[in-house]
């Protein structure tokens, strides 16, 4: 996030893989504790999410989920 010019204060990350479409990652992510916990995360005030497919890879796909709050 730095190398890309955000000026965070706070951040936080769900990753996963293997999972093939938005719907079930989202629910695999409220399914777990910490992935939910960023998820509903009052101290966050951006978002960004972004997947990539490799099906040479064992995962697949693989998202990868990011939140901030800007320190400016």
């Amino acid at each position: 996030m730095a190398r890309a010019g955000y000026p965070w204060r706070v951040v936080g990350e769900n990753l996963a893989s293997g999972v093939s479409s938005a719907d079930e990652v989202v629910a695999s992510w409220l399914g777990n504790p910490h992935h939910c916990a960023n998820l509903m995360g009052a101290e966050y005030t951006h978002m960004g999410i972004d997947f990539a497919v490799n099906l040479d890879a064992p995962g697949g796909v693989y998202w990868t989920q990011l939140f901030g709050a800007s320190g400016s």
